[in-house]
């Protein structure tokens, strides 16, 4: 499916016609229109805007490390420039435990640099049911987003 987000897109879990099981692979293909600025991409299950504790670690052509406390932070473009992204998040879904997840992406921007993240964090809340996860980006930019998901069977 892909979309266009302004502040914030979802992807409708529940029209899948089968249960989300233990957990998520997600996969993110996309482009940010940069606006002038950096814009960075959070998922959040339900939309929820709490309750969330990780840090991405970036690296490439610059190098830092952030926190996060309001979604999972997928990543974010550089130096105001457009770039075009891929991201894989994998959320873990257990019953009773804080929803655990580690992500990976690269960000090409149109200047040919690249960066790079690595995402590790969980969302506190053990018991809501996901129904979506909603895509969300915190700046200047907009971003174009193609999505796609596969929930493993239960053992």
């Amino acid at each position: 499916m892909e979309f266009r987000i302004e502040k914030c897109g979802a992807v409708d879990l529940t029209r899948q016609g089968r249960s989300m099981g233990t957990g998520l692979l997600f996969r993110l293909d996309g482009r940010i229109d940069a606006g002038g600025g950096d814009t960075r991409l959070l998922l959040r299950p339900n939309d929820a805007p709490e309750r969330y504790r990780g840090f991405v670690a970036m690296s490439g052509d610059a190098e830092m490390r952030e926190w996060e406390q309001t979604g999972f932070y997928i990543g974010r473009n550089g130096w105001g420039l457009d770039s075009y992204f891929s991201v894989t998040l994998i959320l873990s879904l257990l019953p009773g435990r804080k929803r655990t997840a580690v992500a990976m992406s690269t960000f090409a921007h149109t200047d040919e640099r690249v960066l790079g993240y690595h995402y590790h964090g969980f969302w506190a809340d053990t018991s809501t049911p996901i129904d979506f996860l909603g895509i969300w980006t915190v700046g200047p930019g907009r971003a174009v987003v193609e999505a796609k998901f596969d929930m493993p069977e239960n053992p």
